[in-house]
């Protein structure tokens, strides 16, 4: 059965908060999942070990779901908002679709970037870097791993690979979703530890595609450069 594009793009639309931009968004979903995890982590112990483990599974699959819905937001902002990067869809020729989401742009039914966003494929980091380099035509994850480690030196003075690490935790993070909701194995867990850390992970990532997608477009690629020009804004 063909998919019905414009159908899915509305229904998510109808569950969105208007008032919500697309950083209360995220924050509005992964607070309450942070607190979530917490109490989780805090008030289950060893007697109930089992349900204790079957319920920090979960942890995974929702930061999964928060950060490519905020990718996808994202994408939906840089194609609606921003010509720099709408000059760029010409080199998106491998997405397919058929006439009607064209009538629903010329209908303002959605718009270029919602149709867009909803049908690139961003379902690990590899993907994310693979959508994110059409628009950039830089090597986005290269870049984001440099921005977050000369934020580490400045701000700690580590001259560590910290990004290496963040980016371990976020393809783990992946690959624990993929276990989780696609197999039946009860032999891979997850530890509170690991938990902690892709939370971090997940929040080093929002703000270094934050400020990098905003300074892209004015020529700054350097990491230094956009490190220093966003504390000027």
């Amino acid at each position: 059965m063909a998919r019905k594009i414009i159908d899915e793009i509305l229904d998510i639309k109808s569950r969105f908060d208007i008032s919500e931009d697309k950083s209360a968004r995220f924050f509005n979903k992964y607070g309450p999942l942070l607190r979530s995890f917490s109490y989780v982590k805090n008030n289950i112990n060893q007697k109930n070990i089992e349900i204790k483990n079957e319920l920090l599974k979960y942890f995974p699959i929702a930061l999964v779901a928060i950060v490519e819905g905020y990718y996808r937001e994202t994408i939906k902002e840089m194609i609606d908002n921003n010509k720099f990067y709408r000059d760029k869809l010409s080199r998106f020729n491998h997405l397919k679709f058929s006439i009607e989401p064209i009538l629903a742009i010329d209908a303002n039914s959605v718009s270029i970037g919602e149709l867009v966003s909803h049908l690139v494929a961003i379902n690990n980091i590899s993907n994310i870097n693979d959508t994110m380099k059409l628009f950039t035509d830089r090597d986005f994850i290269k870049d984001i791993k440099a921005l977050i480690n000369i934020n580490y030196e400045i701000n700690t003075k580590s001259k560590q690979d910290n990004a290496k690490i963040i980016f371990k935790h976020l393809n783990n993070m992946f690959e624990m979703r993929h276990i989780f909701c696609h197999e039946l194995s009860n032999s891979v867990s997850v530890d509170e530890i690991e938990l902690e850390q892709m939370f971090t992970s997940v929040t080093w990532l929002y703000l270094a595609t934050e400020v990098y997608v905003t300074h892209i477009p004015n020529g700054e690629t350097k990491a230094y450069d956009i490190y220093y020009k966003n504390r000027e804004a």
